[in-house]
């Protein structure tokens, strides 16, 4: 499965996130909660 790097501009954090290509995409960080 692929590895994606999400970036949140509100906590100012990098994740990253092992999906299937399938998967939706992330819409909020899983740290702050807010939209990505």
């Amino acid at each position: 499965m692929p590895t994606y790097e999400y970036a949140c501009s509100s906590c100012d954090t990098t994740h990253d996130i092992v999906q299937k290509m399938t998967d939706p995409t992330l819409t909020e960080c899983p740290v702050c909660g807010e939209p990505t």
